[in-house]
C-alpha cells in the first residue's frame, strides 16, 4: 500500500488512475489490474491481512453490507479531519 502522492503522475498512469481520481477516494489495484474504489478498496486491503481484519474485509465487501459500508466510507472520508491520527489523514498538508 502506498499513498498516491508517492507515485507521481506516471505511477498513477501505470495503475490506470488519474491524479484527481486518486485524490477523490481510496483505491485498491489488484495484481491483475482490477480496481476498486472507496469502501471496496478498504475491504480488499483488509482481505490481504489475517485474522479478524480479513474477516472484516469480507464482511465489508459482501452484498448485504454494500449500502451501510458505502455510507460509512462516505462519512469517514467526509469528516476525517475531525478524527485523531496522522496529519495526512486529517488533511493537513
Amino acid at each position: 500500500m502506498r499513498a498516491y502522492q508517492e507515485l507521481g503522475d506516471s505511477g498513477l498512469a501505470d495503475l490506470g488512475l488519474t491524479g484527481s481520481e486518486a485524490a477523490s477516494a481510496a483505491w485498491w489495484v489488484g495484481t491483475d489490474g482490477r480496481r476498486w474504489r472507496g469502501h471496496l478498496a478498504v475491504a480488499h486491503a483488509l482481505m490481504q491481512a489475517s485474522g479478524w481484519r480479513r474477516l472484516a474485509g469480507w464482511v465489508i465487501a459482501s452484498r448485504v453490507m454494500h449500502g451501510p459500508a458505502a455510507l460509512g466510507y462516505l462519512l469517514v472520508s467526509r469528516y476525517r479531519h475531525l478524527l485523531p491520527g496522522e496529519a495526512a489523514c486529517r488533511g493537513d498538508r
